[in-house]
């Protein structure tokens, strides 16, 4: 589940919160094995706008394969793993969530 909060004080934000632009990265070590916002092809925009202190939310659900040059491979291994928010091509590093495979 990401999170989008809008905490610019009194002022409203807009951003696009299509795919394309709100998604997650998956790393195990220094390897990325997953990124969510790649690969989409065209996506239409999703405009939101957030007042103060809202909120939106998204889920982006993961099928546990290594994806490479937008080709699926195999499952990924036991270990440990980040889920890593991404805005606009930039990770968001105070979400992340590190998680096991077993």
């Amino acid at each position: 589940k990401v999170v989008l909060r809008n905490t610019k004080g009194n002022q409203p934000c807009t951003m696009n919160g299509a795919i394309d632009k709100v998604g997650v990265k998956v790393i195990t070590g220094e390897d990325t094995v997953w990124e969510s916002w790649k690969c989409q092809g065209k996506v239409d925009t999703q405009p939101l706008l957030l007042g103060t202190g809202m909120e939106y939310n998204t889920t982006i659900t993961w099928n546990g394969k290594i994806v490479d040059k937008c080709k699926a491979g195999d499952m990924a291994q036991a270990g440990t793993y980040q889920a890593i928010p991404v805005l606009n091509g930039k990770e968001i590093t105070e979400g992340k969530e590190v998680f096991t495979l077993k």
